[in-house]
C-alpha cells in the first residue's frame, strides 16, 4: 500500500512540476494595440464627400426686381403719382 501512495505521489508531483513557469517579466506585458480599422467606403461619390467651397449663385435682377428699385427712386424724387407712374414704366423698360 506504501508502495502505490508512493507512487502515485510520484506521479502527480512530476505532472505538477512538468508544467513550464512563465518568465517573471513577461508575466504582466502589454499586448500590441489593434491596428486601425479600414477606411469605410465613399457611398454617392462626391455627395457623401461634403460640400465644395463654391461660392453663392448671384442674385437674379428679375423685372419685379427693376420695378420696385424704380419706384423707390421715384418716391425718392419726391414725384406725384402720376409721374410715378410714368417714370416707373419708362425705367424699367430701358433698365
Amino acid at each position: 500500500m506504501r508502495a502505490a501512495a508512493a507512487i502515485l505521489l510520484c506521479l502527480v508531483a512530476g505532472t505538477a512540476l512538468a508544467q513550464p513557469l512563465p518568465p517573471p517579466d513577461l508575466e504582466n506585458r502589454i499586448p500590441a494595440p489593434l491596428p486601425p480599422p479600414p477606411q469605410a467606403p465613399v457611398i454617392n461619390g462626391p455627395l457623401g464627400q461634403g460640400r465644395g467651397t463654391a461660392p453663392p449663385p448671384a442674385r437674379l435682377n428679375t423685372f419685379s426686381d427693376k420695378v420696385g428699385r424704380c419706384l423707390d427712386e421715384a418716391a425718392l424724387a419726391a414725384r406725384d403719382l402720376g409721374e410715378r407712374d410714368a417714370y416707373t414704366r419708362m425705367c424699367a423698360n430701358v433698365r
